[in-house]
């Protein structure tokens, strides 16, 4: 944080001196966009785009950045403009400008999106070939009844990272009796319960974030992993996928991190469900689709929130310990209660359209989403004034007002 602060003052004073230096207040926006002061981001974005108005690159990080403030305004006709520009850099063998996993959330087709994932797997294979490695020959003992199946989960996420909390109960109930587990961390160590519990619950937990990449698949080799985990696919633009480049293991599979296709030859498999993954969308994936019967997505409430729901007081009506429940997180004591705690460049127009016609429709409800960033709050409160009105006869109908939404770093304050 502080090397952005520092960059950002540097590049403040680059501009004082020409004020239409381009390459100057590009790289201004960018570090303000690290240290999250997102509208002020945006505002150098747009100047650099009236100067160069064909910047790919400053209409990319704008875009981002828009999304991530829930600015929608004229979003078709922006996406639109910078489809083109990807869609050109692919018909020219380049890598997309624009990574696959900030485009989930745009308008585009899954086409796309793929063609996008490829230009970045056959960049990771460059890269590999670059530092002259080759793919293994992984050829381990099949399993049998004295050998057990080995797995290994290969993440950037082993910390307080959401992947972390909610895989925490697949690395403790594999049988162990059949299955033998490893966990290869390249993300620096940290004091988080989460990789402390990932570390206990393993066979082999293998802190890899100093190894170079050569080393972290000769490893997995050695280790005769049977079938290695993905967990971070375009996630993470990190060593991850160079890994799998190397096919350290016989079967490669991507796995919770990224719900899209890698698109990369050497990540065959992908499980899901039917729900993210509809049988029917298959042509839309590279890999073949491993669908889980019940659902892909696991979590560790058990272990994480053992007393909940809290046992109510034998002398406390239901109802009145539950409003105190609620005051003390901000929500009001009676109604139903939305709650969405993605970040919220997840949510899309459409999305948040759906949500204001169940406000319309519900008496006395509330929604509660993530305030992550600040500046989200003026372009979501004029969405709820747009959709529902605001006070008694307005446009909604039923006289919602915008603190009809909550807004917080966890459950509280409204916008």
């Amino acid at each position: 944080m502080r090397e952005f602060v520092g960059a950002i003052r540097e590049f403040e004073a680059a501009l004082q001196i020409s004020y239409e230096d381009v390459t100057a207040r590009l790289n201004l926006a960018n570090a303000l966009t690290e240290v999250q002061l997102f509208s002020e981001a945006i505002r150098h974005f747009e100047h650099v785009l009236v100067l160069r108005p064909s910047y790919s690159e400053a209409r990319a990080n704008m875009e981002r950045n828009k999304e991530t403030v829930c600015d929608w305004a004229h979003r078709d006709q922006r996406f639109q403009r910078l489809r083109g520009d990807v869609e050109a850099m692919l018909q020219r063998g380049d890598v997309s400008l624009v990574r696959p996993w900030h485009a989930l959330s745009y308008p585009w087709p899954a086409d796309m999106l793929k063609k996008m994932s490829r230009s970045f797997a056959d960049k990771t294979l460059r890269d590999v070939a670059l530092q002259g490695l080759v793919p293994l020959n992984p050829q381990p003992l099949p399993p049998s009844k004295q050998r057990r199946l080995v797995v290994a989960y290969v993440s950037y996420c082993f910390s307080a990272h959401p992947t972390t909390y909610l895989l925490g109960s697949v690395f403790r109930l594999h049988h162990r009796a059949r299955v033998e587990v490893h966990c290869y961390a390249l993300n620096a160590p940290d004091t988080s319960q989460q990789r402390a519990a990932a570390a206990r619950e393993c066979e082999g937990f293998h802190a890899a974030h100093s190894w170079p990449t050569w080393r972290v698949a000769t490893a997995i080799n050695d280790n005769n992993v049977h079938v290695s985990v993905n967990l971070d696919g375009w996630t993470s633009m990190g060593r991850t996928n160079e890994i799998f480049a190397l096919t350290p293991a016989p079967v490669q599979i991507q796995y919770m991190g990224y719900p899209g296709s890698l698109a990369a030859p050497y990540v065959p498999w992908l499980l899901t469900d039917c729900v993210i993954s509809p049988p029917e969308m298959q042509g839309e994936y590279a890999e073949k689709l491993l669908l889980h019967s019940r659902g892909y997505y696991v979590n560790d409430y058990v272990r994480l929130f053992p007393s909940h729901p809290p046992t109510l007081p034998a002398n406390s009506p239901t109802n009145s310990h539950l409003a105190r429940e609620r005051a003390r997180v901000g929500l009001p004591a009676k109604g139903p209660v939305l709650v969405n705690l993605n970040n919220l460049y997840k949510v899309s127009p459409q999305v948040f359209a759906l949500w204001m016609e169940i406000m319309k429709q519900v008496p006395k409800a509330t929604l509660t989403l993530l305030a992550l960033p600040e500046d989200a709050r003026p372009y979501l409160r004029h969405s709820v004034e747009a959709s529902l009105g605001g006070g008694e006869g307005g446009g909604g109908g039923r006289g919602h007002t915008p603190d009809c939404i909550s807004l917080s770093t966890f459950l509280g304050a409204s916008i």
